[in-house]
């Protein structure tokens, strides 16, 4: 089945749908919070990347501060950070841009060597990162399909996938 233009995963169609879940933001009163049309809270940076990750076939990478120090996302605000990758190419983050506002743009290239500074400085070792969800069929992301750009900072989106127990939340590294 194909997917609809809206949501193949290009840069233009990724910077809209910010545009979009911007739009839907409102605050709910009774609850004191700001939360999607779709009733999510919006100030969690999970529930944002599972809303890219999911309309675009992505995946929902994350990690914990402890576990990835040279990240400058998620230390003073959470303890961790979530973010999307689509396509082995657009890392997605609706809340770094919207919340603390410490991206310049919520969609960064990695083929782009600008975005793949912002990538080594706020995101660290993606070695350090772990697959939260997938919306991609199986999930596995073929290695042959996998940005290594440089040989200092980024080096792929390859190297470890994050397996959560649904009961605990555990998360463990697994190499591929």
């Amino acid at each position: 089945m194909a997917r609809k233009k809206c949501c193949v995963p290009t840069f233009a169609n990724l910077n809209n749908y910010i545009v979009q879940l911007i739009k839907s933001e409102r605050y709910n009163e009774e609850e004191g919070y700001w939360h999607f049309a779709n009733g999510i809270g919006c100030a969690t940076c999970t529930n944002g990347a599972r809303l890219v990750a999911k309309r675009f076939g992505g995946i929902v990478w994350g990690y914990y501060s402890v576990d990835n120090p040279s990240a400058a996302l998620g230390h003073s605000i959470c303890a961790g950070h979530d973010f999307a990758i689509v396509s082995n190419r657009w890392l997605v983050d609706y809340w770094a841009y919207r919340y603390p506002e410490e991206i310049p743009r919520p969609v960064l290239d990695a083929q782009q060597p600008e975005d793949q500074a912002i990538i080594n400085t706020m995101y660290g070792s993606p070695e350090c990162w772990k697959r939260m969800a997938s919306f991609d069929g199986p999930g596995l992301i073929p290695e042959d399909n996998c940005p290594v750009i440089g040989q200092k900072g980024f080096i792929g989106f390859r190297y470890f996938v994050g397996q959560s127990n649904s009961l605990t939340g555990e998360r463990q590294k697994v190499l591929l």
